[in-house]
């Protein structure tokens, strides 16, 4: 009990440093597969290393939310603490536009291009910035009204980190790495009218209906 005790107070204590490590083991199955692929037909390997940056962004997209965003000693010039802060206190400013997002897909585009005409690692980057624009349009969609049909896992553990819990449920555009971190909800009752009206700007209509989604009775008490 001793020893269980004291390695759950190292990865508090060190838990970027233990995501880290999690992820680096969790990526050796992957090295081995894109060693033996590499003689492979060429479209095998690059879908893989596509699809091998996208699962990179996710990992990135939980540790740049949980450490940068959620961290009150960030003292970076971009001032991201403060902009996050914003966000959850007004959930429905979402500064990405349309614009933004037909760029990075653009972009994604021209990145596949160019890993099909020079270098299979430009397939990487584009799985990297494939996963950045979803995030992107993942976001403004769990901020929507008719997001629980989309997305219903990923829409109850963001109104969770928004509402009650900011320190879970980091993931937006999956829910894996808070399932393999421990930063997942508890379960329990449902989210109420009042607390849905603030997550989708005090709209009126269906969007104060209430929810089908099981949460933790403590969501519901005012802090």
């Amino acid at each position: 009990m001793k020893y269980k005790s004291a390695l759950k107070a190292l990865r508090i204590q060190y838990a970027g440093s233990w995501c880290t490590m999690i992820f680096g083991l969790l990526n050796i199955p992957w090295i081995i597969i894109l060693f033996y692929m590499s003689p492979m037909p060429e479209i095998l390997f690059n879908v893989f290393i596509f699809f091998y940056g996208w699962y990179c962004w996710t990992f990135a997209e939980y540790m740049i939310h949980r450490f940068w965003s959620h961290t009150k000693g960030n003292k970076s010039r971009l001032n991201s603490l403060t902009r996050h802060q914003h966000h959850h206190s007004h959930p429905t400013e979402i500064r990405v536009t349309v614009f933004h997002r037909g760029c990075m897909f653009f972009t994604c585009l021209i990145l596949l291009l160019t890993g099909i005409y020079i270098h299979f690692i430009f397939f990487y980057i584009a799985g990297l910035m494939t996963g950045f624009s979803l995030f992107s349009l993942i976001h403004y969609i769990l901020h929507q009204s008719w997001a629980e049909k989309l997305f219903p896992a990923l829409l109850e553990f963001h109104m969770v980190h928004h509402l009650k819990q900011p320190d879970r449920c980091f993931g937006v555009s999956v829910t894996w790495w808070d399932r393999v971190f421990k930063t997942t909800p508890a379960s329990g009752s449902k989210i109420s009218t009042k607390i849905i009206s603030f997550y989708y700007g005090g709209a009126k209509g269906k969007k104060n209906q209430p929810t089908r989604f099981s949460l933790d009775e403590s969501l519901l008490n005012d802090s």
